[in-house]
């Protein structure tokens, strides 16, 4: 997508023309709508530079089953969905996830990116947020988990979360309270650390 702001210029510039051109001569209503309505669809959309635009969408995520389904946000895309359970989930750019809602908990398999949750209170079905260090379990709460390549980020923002560990770290329990934030960055190696057939 190119530059919204010079396309937008292109087409004020192009409407000043006509608005000249109007002095000398008649123009067809048909043109100046058309200008008018290219001009609307250009002012709705987000300005900056196109690597920084976000395009927010909202809708409901479909399931490819009875319980299950993919959420992904491509790399310059901001999701807000709204999950079968009525809780609803803001994905941040490159975002992956499935999530498996069953009658005994509600299960989000994030491999990759960040999303924040507002978990719609069931305390029968635990809302549990996987990744392939840690497990996120809440009831109700609005909390951010990120799967970054060199770590992993936990911050509630409201109620409260549970972490424990998954591989070699199971069995570790914390429990994380509204403002508090749990993170663990590893060192990501470096072309320098690799061995030279692999650089």
């Amino acid at each position: 997508m190119g530059n919204i702001q010079d396309k937008l210029s292109r087409v004020r510039q192009q409407l000043n023309d006509l608005r000249q051109r109007a002095v000398h001569k008649t123009i067809s209503v048909i043109e100046m709508v058309t200008i008018g309505a290219i001009l609307v669809v250009f002012a709705l959309l987000p300005s900056g530079d196109s690597h920084q635009q976000r395009t927010p969408v909202s809708k409901e995520v479909r399931r490819s089953d009875g319980c299950g389904g993919v959420l992904a946000a491509a790399e310059n895309e901001l999701r807000h969905e709204r999950l079968p359970d009525g809780s609803t989930v803001e994905t941040f750019p490159g975002t992956r996830m499935r999530f498996d809602f069953s009658d005994l908990e509600r299960r989000i398999y994030l491999s990759r990116g960040e999303a924040r949750f507002t978990v719609a209170k069931d305390p029968a079905r635990p809302f549990i947020v996987e990744t392939d260090v840690i497990d996120a379990t809440a009831v109700g709460t609005i909390f951010t988990v990120r799967v970054a390549r060199c770590g992993w980020l936990v911050k509630v923002d409201e109620g409260a979360v549970q972490i424990s560990g998954r591989g070699a770290a199971t069995g570790v329990v914390r429990t994380l309270r509204a403002g508090e934030t749990l993170e663990l960055a590893q060192k990501c190696p470096q072309p320098s650390d690799l061995p030279a057939t692999q650089k």
